[in-house]
């Protein structure tokens, strides 16, 4: 028997967005061929935005740049990282374990630390306000999940569904 998780998702009511889904790939054939191009070629344009627009259309917007950006991170995560080694926790020890090592980490020094390590195309990494924000919601995750784990059964609010084969 297999558990899997499950989760609802809504819109924003506010219509906020973080990207855009599009084509990227006549955006990124675009790409290569400004490169391609010669040095007194790619005077003529203000930069590889400006080129893919005129030769193709496509007007590249903030959404449909943060768009890129995620997929590069994702394919670059794919093919360049090593595959995450899993912490395996003794049951012996019991459950503060697992706080215990939740609590280790809210640090911002750690936070700053790790999201450079992690992001392949940054070179600054966080500011200390958002290395704070990320600690205040680690700290909210792990009191709630300490008030899980003491929570009576019937009184905890996640579902565990069994997923049934279509074949059996």
């Amino acid at each position: 028997m297999k558990n899997y998780w499950t989760a609802n998702s809504t819109i924003c009511p506010d219509g906020n967005k973080l990207f855009e889904i599009w084509d990227v790939s006549s955006y990124l054939s675009a790409k290569a061929d400004y490169q391609k191009l010669e040095s007194s070629e790619k005077r003529k344009y203000k930069g590889i935005d400006d080129y893919v627009e005129k030769t193709t259309g496509i007007t590249i917007s903030p959404l449909k740049r943060s768009y890129i950006k995620l997929s590069d991170e994702i394919t670059n995560k794919m093919l360049f990282s090593q595959p995450r080694e899993q912490l395996v926790i003794d049951r012996v020890l019991g459950d503060n374990t697992v706080l215990d090592i939740l609590k280790s980490i809210e640090n911002e020094t750690y936070i700053k630390e790790i999201y450079k390590q992690k992001k392949s195309k940054v070179s600054s990494g966080l500011n200390t306000n958002t290395a704070n924000e990320l600690k205040v919601c680690m700290k909210q995750g792990r009191s709630l999940l300490e008030a899980g784990m003491k929570a009576d059964m019937l009184a905890k609010p996640l579902r565990v569904c069994e997923k049934k084969s279509v074949n059996s």
